[in-house]
């Protein structure tokens, strides 16, 4: 008996923990986990940062979670997600009660502080999580230089619902995002983390996320360096929404469950609500907001962001390939595009998500797009698909990159841009073979020949962006 008291002891002991400096003495009690090369680090995994957006808080701005105080144990791995339509949910714990963030740092301290990444995830505004299991740190906890943050936010109708300028603005994920990043900075010091080398990062619609932040004065002061990985605010195929269409949005979901008011919505099931995304799967930003309040091309344009930050941004060789997967798969498809031209290509390219909003100089443009890199719409086919990938990659991530890279250099906001490349044969691809395909990146140091090459790249690459800039 003896002995397994002073078993149980010293596993207790083991756990690291940390205490916040605040008046309820709330203590956090981690885990040791180690990398494939056998270095330990602490996790900290489903801190809450927010009372659970349920009920009342349904739809809401998040309200900052009432102080625990006393020992909080959150030492196993957190599988807890946001409502989302994904095919295999073993594994997760899918819950609406889902504002966890996951803190992982080196194992000794030293009486030192370390710079902090917060890693926002992507998803398309509909899909994933910061869990563990999406997304672990162990290539940052190599070099015990770091401290980690990794944060869940509502998606979906849950997180970006619009019914009213005030209490339902369409932002509620990304103000999700802002009280995380609030919680940060009044407690990441007591993990030996910097709040004041703070860098926000994210891929896709998590890259969206971080230049959202850099434009909106809600995040203004909770980072001081940003990372974008394929999206940026004015990307073409992935803008953000006016009012009129958000509005626009909010009643096709009321009228789709029957509902009248908010109330009614609020006591509406979570699979309900998440079974809208099966007809209705693009949720995004809303502006003319608190959250955003102009066009975020005039933000840009005009200076009125965030610039006193440090910026890398970029996006990925052959990127489009993503948009094209189905088309690569079953190459019938690129029929539909030829003979439904006017009507699909605008909402696959500009980002028109209902008929009425495709103007006649969006067929004009888009024609152009088509004749500067296949020729003609016949030309629409497997045999001219490096071409039309070109066209989707450049379109969709190369502008929006350019564009605010200009805006950036212009407002004095210091950045620096990649792009990232990988091999793959377009022939014999299949759809299950993307993500394998995205993990095959590779950087390295350039040579003196793949210097000129890139050179030669950017100069293409920005030629191209010229033309874009006459259609966008």
């Amino acid at each position: 008996m003896i002995l397994l008291l002073l078993f149980v002891e010293q596993v207790f002991a083991s756990h690291p923990q940390v205490c916040l400096d605040n008046a309820a003495e709330t203590c956090y009690k981690g885990s040791w986990l180690t990398t494939s090369t056998g270095i330990e680090y602490r996790s900290f995994q489903g801190i809450r940062y927010a009372k659970a957006p349920i009920e009342e808080l349904r739809f809401k701005a998040p309200e900052i979670n009432d102080d625990p105080g006393g020992l909080v144990h959150v030492s196993a791995e957190s599988k807890v997600i946001c409502p989302q339509e994904i095919g295999d949910r073993s594994g997760y714990q899918v819950s609406e009660d889902c504002l966890f963030l996951n803190v992982y740092a080196p194992q000794v301290l030293d009486d030192e502080t370390y710079p902090v990444m917060v890693f926002i995830h992507g998803g398309a505004f509909i899909l994933g999580s910061g869990t563990y299991q999406d997304y672990n740190p162990e290539f940052f906890m190599e070099e015990q230089k770091v401290v980690i943050v990794t944060i869940n936010y509502r998606l979906g109708p849950l997180g970006f619902l619009y019914l009213d300028p005030q209490e339902v603005n369409g932002n509620a994920g990304f103000y999700d995002q802002i009280l995380a990043l609030q919680w940060v900075q009044q407690n990441i010091a007591s993990f030996g983390g910097d709040p004041g080398s703070v860098t926000i990062f994210g891929e896709s619609a998590g890259s969206n996320s971080v230049a959202y932040h850099i434009l909106s004065p809600a995040s203004k002061g909770l980072f001081q360096r940003a990372t974008m990985e394929s999206g940026t605010a004015i990307d073409p195929a992935w803008p953000v929404l006016r009012l009129d269409q958000a509005e626009r949005q909010g009643k096709y979901v009321l009228n789709e469950l029957g509902c009248a008011d908010l109330t009614c919505l609020q006591n509406e099931s979570v699979d309900n609500l998440i079974g809208l995304l099966e007809h209705m799967s693009y949720w995004n930003a809303v502006w003319n907001t608190s959250y955003f309040p102009k066009d975020p091309k005039v933000l840009l344009q005009n200076g009125e962001f965030n610039t006193d930050i440090e910026v890398i941004l970029g996006t990925n060789k052959d990127e489009g390939i993503l948009a094209l997967a189905y088309n690569i798969v079953d190459p019938t498809l690129w029929r539909y595009w030829q003979e439904q031209f006017e009507t699909k290509v605008p909402f696959e390219y500009f980002g028109k998500y209902n008929q009425s909003d495709i103007t006649e100089q969006d067929i004009k443009n888009i024609k152009r797009v088509f004749e500067h890199y296949v020729g003609n719409i016949e030309n629409i086919n497997d045999e001219h698909l490096q071409s039309l990938i070109n066209s989707k990659t450049e379109a969709e991530y190369f502008y929006g990159t350019f564009a605010t890279l200009d805006n950036f250099i212009k407002h004095g906001t210091i950045a620096f841009q990649y792009i990232l490349t990988f091999v793959v044969r377009l022939r014999n691809f299949f759809f299950q073979d993307l993500r394998k395909l995205f993990l095959r990146e590779n950087i390295h140091l350039l040579n003196g020949m793949e210097f000129l090459q890139w050179v030669l790249v950017m100069r293409m690459t920005y030629n191209t962006y010229s033309f874009l800039q006459t259609i966008f």
